[in-house]
């Protein structure tokens, strides 16, 4: 919170496994993914109640949930009927020890799809034998940009366009390397998202409409780095960096070096996936059984 206070906003404090948290822009409320043993579902929790409310049912895997720039819907992915026995939390934890189960659970074809920030309006945008995830809006709602993966040996996380009207099919951005977790730009002009440069997952950039992308030369803090999110005064980059586990960091656009910003009591904690309101609110998760290593020297 602004006044420096860390509040658990789980569903279920101290129970489950909740991941990939979206403040809403307002700093109302904050969304993300997990359970129990259960499927995964999407869940909203009030900030000024603390009240957590699905907004997904139990009976298909939802996860990668995000708000859009009004912050009047959300985009997130779910079991596309896929005929494949989803995961439910409890097994997932041990099926996909570490970074696999950030998905929910759900090993094979995910859709993208798009309601309304109660939860209602559901519509489903993406189909088939993929495993759709990380949806972003754009600045002006239109459009939402994702991350495909076919699920075959050796295929690479690819990187897609699609319009919130469904009309259209969605349009490739980045085919021939393995990329993740993309975001707009605040004006909407590019997306960043990470990829591998020299052996080190960094921060890099490519315009919204197509076209070569480029690494961040800025980005030097750590040894690796994932999930950038734009700040909404569109100078800054939040995401997460390998330092001694991984660590909450903060890039500015205009260059300059990247800060590490540790929440209070969390300094020997592996903290990730920020997120940052107007007013400063900012969401993140930890994993409890991923404590921070000693005896890791930082990438200069």
């Amino acid at each position: 919170m602004p006044d420096g206070a860390v509040r658990d906003v789980s569903a279920t404090p101290g129970r489950g496994y909740y991941a990939l948290p979206c403040v809403h822009p307002d700093g109302s409320s904050v969304i993300f993914h997990g359970g129990t043993c259960e499927f995964s579902r999407i869940w909203r929790t009030d900030l000024d109640t603390g009240i957590s409310t699905p907004l997904t049912s139990n009976a298909v895997v939802a996860c990668s949930a995000s708000y859009s720039a009004d912050g009047e819907y959300i985009t997130y992915c779910a079991d596309d009927v896929s005929n494949h026995k989803p995961y439910t939390m409890e097994k997932a934890v041990h099926a996909f020890p570490g970074t696999g189960i950030y998905f929910g659970g759900a090993p094979y074809w995910m859709g993208v799809f798009v309601m309304k920030a109660d939860g209602t309006d559901v519509r489903q945008l993406t189909s088939g034998r993929y495993s759709d995830m990380r949806p972003a809006f754009s600045p002006d709602g239109k459009t939402i940009v994702f991350l495909r993966h076919p699920r075959t040996p050796g295929a690479l996380r690819t990187m897609w366009q699609i319009s919130v009207n469904g009309r259209e099919s969605p349009q490739p951005l980045i085919i021939d390397v393995s990329v993740g977790r993309p975001w707009y730009s605040t004006d909407g002009i590019s997306i960043y998202f990470f990829t591998e440069v020299n052996g080190r997952n960094t921060l890099a950039v490519i315009p919204s409409q197509g076209g070569p992308w480029q690494p961040l030369a800025n980005d030097t803090l750590g040894d690796w780095s994932h999930g950038p999110y734009c700040d909404p005064d569109g100078k800054h980059l939040w995401y997460h960096c390998g330092i001694n586990g991984s660590s909450i960091c903060r890039l500015p656009l205009e260059g300059g070096d990247p800060v590490m910003l540790e929440p209070p009591g969390f300094s020997e904690k592996s903290c990730a996936h920020p997120s940052i309101s107007r007013n400063n609110v900012v969401a993140f998760d930890w994993l409890e059984y991923a404590q921070k290593k000693k005896n890791v020297v930082p990438r200069k």
